[in-house]
């Protein structure tokens, strides 16, 4: 079973149909639509009425199982355990994780049982993508500098509002924007990272004694929401931030012959269309990690703390032979099984690198996409992260880039993320002081994944509100009245399933 955007069938597939004749395997595809697809899944696995396997990438719009739900199904006995499979069965699978016992470890359950595939991306760009954008061209119109700090952000924003940067003759700058849908546009993201560690995914930090504590429930986090606050008041925070989808704010800033935000959040296309509309993306460049006012600084770290994406294949006690599944499965973890599921037909849609093409690091180009990746999933050619696969930085960064500037031509965005990444790694904090992805004991997986929803979502509701003025963030009533809703939710329940699951995979420290 899988999911599937596509009109047209799986089994028109081009991965689909070479692979039967390559494997002698004919598999019997169930496709389920994406729109609700772990809902759908649920179902089915209550239902009882189980396929051999199901494939949960995200390529045709599904979701991957998390580790806790791994966990729950795999001691149910629903998922079977694989590891068995992977040393009898498997050669590339198994060969990598005798490389990268570190992989091992992490996709292994507090059980030993490891009970569903991975992928390896390592997309180093991605590990630090909670990025802010800045229009270095209204920059340059105005003599102005990089910021470094939150307060010559706020200096440069008010220079956005009143000197015209555009130049187009009218007030129409919008200091700063974002959006509510879009991957790492909140607020409270790269800009709370100026006064208190915070990842968008978790907001767990460590205290002195190694204890986990909820960033937004600590003093820092509400220093950064004073800032914040400061900000909106002087009218440099779009107010339609808290509302609008990135699809409004990229039209907003493509509407006339210049761009109007100064500021915004996650990727540079949320504010902007891309090449196909403008070259307006063209004068936007990475902010880099800004300076708190007691000195802080820090950059959200996901890749070192999930070096991989676990649950996107499982099978299930209902596999008559989970051995044929895993010899089938195990190719795709080969640079060829790789290439063929990601690039398609070497040839047709890829070729090797010659002589004189450069890859991201400038170093001599090993792969060419004739045909964009996008192109090939939306034309059924491939499969994609439909299935799990390696690819690692090598395979990633050795694809040829059209110039190693990426405002050349048509520009190149990836190259364009990369290169930024390059600004916020050294702000990066060891690993020993992030803390890990946080898996809770398979008793108490419900009560982890209410509470966690339920603050995630309430704390949402009071930035917005702490924010726009709302509530008010200097008062100690409206702060405590916080902190106490918190509370009533379960967060000291919340923090102590993340200990406990933190000790027992990681070891009390």
């Amino acid at each position: 079973m899988a999911p599937w955007l596509l009109n047209e069938p799986i089994t028109d597939n081009w991965n689909v149909i070479e692979y039967e004749k390559m494997s002698n395997v004919r598999v019997n595809w169930q496709t389920v639509t994406a729109d609700g697809w772990m809902d759908k899944v649920s179902l089915i696995i209550a239902s009882g009425d189980l396929p051999d396997a199901i494939a949960a990438g995200t390529a045709f719009g599904g979701s991957a199982f998390t580790q806790s739900q791994l966990d729950q199904y795999g001691s149910q006995g629903i998922f079977i355990p694989v590891q068995d499979l992977i040393n009898e069965h498997s050669v590339h699978l198994k060969s990598y994780l005798e490389k990268n016992p570190h992989i091992k470890s992490f996709v292994t359950s507090l059980d030993g049982n490891i009970y569903g595939f991975f992928g390896v991306n390592e997309c180093y760009h991605c590990n630090h993508q909670q990025k802010a954008w800045i229009n270095t061209t209204w920059l340059k119109n105005l003599n102005l500098e990089m910021p470094k700090t939150t307060d010559e952000l706020k200096e440069v924003l008010m220079a956005f509002k009143t000197q015209d940067p555009n130049r187009n003759g009218e007030q129409d700058e919008i200091p700063m924007a974002t959006a509510v849908d879009g991957r790492r546009t909140n607020l409270d993201g790269f800009l709370m990272c100026a006064f208190i560690y915070t990842d968008s995914d978790q907001n767990l930090v460590f205290d002195s004694n190694k204890k986990i504590q909820y960033a937004p429930a600590q003093n820092e986090w509400r220093e950064g929401l004073k800032y914040l606050r400061d900000l909106y008041a002087n009218g440099l925070i779009a107010p339609e931030s808290f509302t609008q989808s990135t699809q409004v704010l990229a039209q907003t800033n493509e509407a006339g012959e210049e761009p109007v935000i100064g500021v915004g959040f996650g990727g540079v296309n949320f504010l902007c269309s891309g090449s196909a509309v403008s070259d307006k993306f063209k004068q936007y460049d990475a902010l880099p990690p800004l300076t708190g006012p007691n000195g802080y600084v820090s950059v959200a770290s996901y890749n070192n703390l999930t070096p991989a994406d676990v649950g996107l294949f499982v099978i299930t006690k209902a596999a008559k032979e989970p051995a044929l599944i895993m010899r089938w499965l195990d190719y795709f973890y080969s640079p060829d099984g790789r290439n063929f599921i990601d690039m398609g037909m070497e040839g047709r849609d890829w070729r090797a690198g010659e002589a004189g093409e450069l890859d991201f690091n400038g170093n001599p180009a090993k792969f060419v996409e004739l045909v964009p990746n996008t192109e090939l999933l939306e034309n059924n050619i491939i499969l994609g992260q439909a299935l799990p696969s390696i690819k690692d930085a090598a395979y990633r960064e050795g694809k040829k880039v059209n110039s190693q500037d990426w405002r050349e031509g048509n520009g190149d965005t990836e190259l364009m993320l990369f290169q930024a990444t390059k600004l916020y790694e050294p702000f990066a904090f060891p690993n020993s002081d992030l803390v890990p992805t946080i898996v809770a004991l398979p008793d108490k997986i419900t009560d982890f994944s209410l509470i966690k929803t339920s603050i995630s979502e309430y704390v949402k509701q009071h930035v917005a509100r702490f924010v726009t003025g709302d509530l008010d963030i200097n008062s100690d009533a409206d702060w405590n009245n916080y902190i106490k809703g918190l509370n009533n939710l379960g967060l000291e329940k919340y923090l102590e399933i993340c200990q406990e699951g933190y000790e027992a995979k990681y070891g009390k420290k």
